[in-house]
């Protein structure tokens, strides 16, 4: 009963339990950031000890840049690239269609390291 003697006595428009400076408030209303699958894809294969620099999708294909890679280390990157694939196209609720995963070679077309379809 105490709580509702202090609630009465409380300032703002009766019946309302929000302050009149909170409704006023000249900023927007805030939504949940839901990223791109480009950055979910980046963080899977960050997550599976993969550098990452660039990342972007576009018509359901995810395309990343990786640094890094020594020839003796494709075979796991094409397996962590389908795993993180695979993760992207669960969790997402997207139309993820596949990937491509590439590194940059100054003065030449990006190579392809891995590449498939979810």
């Amino acid at each position: 009963m105490a709580m509702l003697s202090v609630l009465a006595l409380a300032p703002g428009e009766r019946g309302s339990a929000v302050p009149s400076a909170a409704k006023t408030s000249p900023l927007p209303v805030l939504a949940p950031w839901r990223p791109s699958p480009a950055v979910r894809y980046a963080g899977a294969l960050t997550g599976l000890d993969q550098h990452v620099l660039d990342s972007h999708d576009r018509l359901g294909y995810v395309t990343a840049s990786v640094a890094g890679v020594r020839a003796s280390g494709l075979a796991e990157l094409r397996a962590d690239a389908a795993e993180a694939a695979r993760r992207v196209a669960r969790t997402c609720r997207c139309d993820l269609r596949g990937y491509r995963v590439v590194i940059e070679v100054r003065g030449r077309a990006p190579v392809v390291l891995a590449s498939g379809a979810v």
